[in-house]
């Protein structure tokens, strides 16, 4: 079957890519001939505009990226490796930028698949409707998997595109309150819940990549996607009663002021998306705000903790199926008393039952 998918694949962030990487990867392993619809819209490459196209940027950030050159640099090598693996990592077609190139494009696949990650979140600045496949004809199968409205669904208006879900052969979601809030419009349909691609493929899988360690010493790896000085606080505490460095991740340039407050963190800037896989396979543990840093915890075996930030309803509806939520902490948790997580064959028994579910039904929407 020939299947094209239409996803967040090419923003610059660690788990749109690698989530893209994975369902293409289970598709393809089921035998089927997979491509990634690629379409870009202006408004998401001017979100994940090259770090020295400064068009746009506020004075403050243009004397940042001018004074704090080698760091600019490490962004610039960021850059690079994120789109070194969308064009070489991911089978893309030619790119479109608007509704109106896709909808004028005779697409021939006999089933386009809608997600995952946070294509029906309306608020999001990067949003189309083309995420509804209102460009799509008629003629072609369509279905979700996994798709998510955001963290907070209830606040996202989906009722304008209810037409457009009503086209859809079968439609699967990644969290309950997705769920919900769909199943609220009145549909005719079954919603399931389905676990992120990233969880589709077990440790081994990732092994294609040559995880190897880029921190020669033993380290906390902390990740929140935008620099928030008290959780960095926090996991360098945490880190510090462990007598261990804290390598920070992130995908904006961090205080220097902030980070100089602390002797044992590290700032790790120049990482693409096999270099956060690495990092994880090899850190002693991790702490952050990032769903895709607890799902890659998961996968590889590693104790983490996730700060509760706005009630994560991506993250909890998570860790509540693998009884994992004693691994949410508060911002303000500066005393906590670190504990190993000692059941990790049994959270590998209860996601390997979701993932085969998944997979399945995979199997039976490309068969049909």
């Amino acid at each position: 079957m020939k299947i094209g998918i239409i996803t967040f694949h090419a923003s610059f962030n660690y788990g749109s890519m690698l989530q893209a990487y994975a369902l293409q990867s289970v598709l393809k392993n089921m035998g089927h001939n997979v491509e990634i619809i690629n379409f870009r819209s202006k408004e998401q490459k001017r979100l994940y505009k090259h770090p020295l196209n400064l068009n746009g940027m506020p004075i403050k950030t243009k004397i940042a990226r001018i004074l704090l050159f080698k760091r600019t640099c490490a962004l610039i090598n960021r850059w690079n490796k994120f789109d070194e693996f969308l064009n070489e990592d991911l089978n893309i077609t030619k790119e479109y930028n608007t509704i109106e190139e896709l909808r004028t494009e005779k697409f021939d696949y006999d089933l386009v698949i809608s997600g995952s990650d946070q294509i029906w979140n309306v608020n999001a600045t990067d949003f189309s409707e083309a995420y509804f496949l209102t460009f799509l004809s008629d003629k072609i199968k369509r279905v979700s998997y996994a798709v998510s409205i955001g963290t907070t669904p209830f606040k996202c208006d989906i009722k304008p595109y209810e037409d457009a879900l009503k086209k859809y052969d079968s439609i699967s979601v990644r969290e309950q309150k997705t769920k919900e809030r769909i199943v609220g419009l009145g549909l005719d349909k079954d919603i399931r819940v389905d676990v992120d691609p990233t969880l589709l493929l077990e440790e081994k899988d990732y092994d294609v990549f040559k995880l190897k360690r880029l921190v020669q010493h033993d380290y906390v790896l902390y990740y929140v996607p935008f620099p928030r000085k008290k959780l960095l606080s926090v996991a360098a505490k945490i880190a510090k009663k462990q007598g261990l460095k804290l390598v920070a991740i992130s995908s904006m340039i961090m205080s220097r002021k902030d980070v100089s407050k602390h002797d044992n963190v590290i700032e790790y800037y120049n990482c693409g998306p096999k270099d956060f896989l690495s990092l994880v396979k090899h850190a002693k543990f991790t702490i952050g705000w990032s769903f895709h840093l607890v799902v890659f915890s998961i996968i590889f075996k590693k104790d983490f903790y996730t700060f509760a930030i706005n009630n994560d309803s991506r993250i909890n509806n998570l860790l509540e199926k693998l009884d994992l939520t004693n691994r949410i902490i508060n911002e303000d948790n500066t005393e906590l008393e670190f504990a190993k997580i000692n059941n990790f064959d049994k959270i590998q028994e209860k996601l390997s039952f979701l993932r085969k579910d998944s997979i399945n039904y995979l199997r039976d929407i490309a068969t049909k």
